[in-house]
């Protein structure tokens, strides 16, 4: 069951072009990673899907960066539009080629954040 678990949320994770890139490794990676404790890992899946903080994120105060991706196949583009327009301080990058594993294909992912980490406004130094 833990097999197909793994397998799903890889198609579901990654674009075809990553799944084919990646076909042996995610194989490797299916077979030799379990849960240690396969009753947290339940009650943490069973949290997933009950979990639901839209309602606080107006709350949220400090500048915050939200990256989505339009062809996510875990919660949609629009979930990160939604959360984007809750923040009133944040910044919103969306990604239109990619899944939800989007910082694991776009090449950008890191460096994107970096600058937005590093913008004059967010720096502790102030030159």
């Amino acid at each position: 069951a833990y097999d197909r678990l793994m397998q799903d949320t890889a198609e579901r994770y990654y674009t075809e072009e990553y799944l084919r890139k990646n076909k042996q490794l995610l194989k490797i990676v299916n077979r030799t990673t379990k849960p240690a404790e396969p009753k947290r890992a339940q009650i943490i899946f069973a949290s997933c899907l009950s979990h639901d903080a839209l309602d606080q994120l107006g709350e949220i105060a400090s500048p915050t960066l939200v990256i989505g991706a339009e062809k996510d196949r875990i919660v949609g583009g629009e979930a990160s539009r939604l959360i984007a327009a809750r923040i009133s301080n944040s910044k919103l990058i969306m990604y239109e080629e990619y899944s939800h594993a989007v910082y694991d294909e776009a090449k950008d992912f890191y460096p994107r954040i970096l600058t937005w980490l590093t913008e004059p406004e967010r720096s502790p130094v102030h030159e």
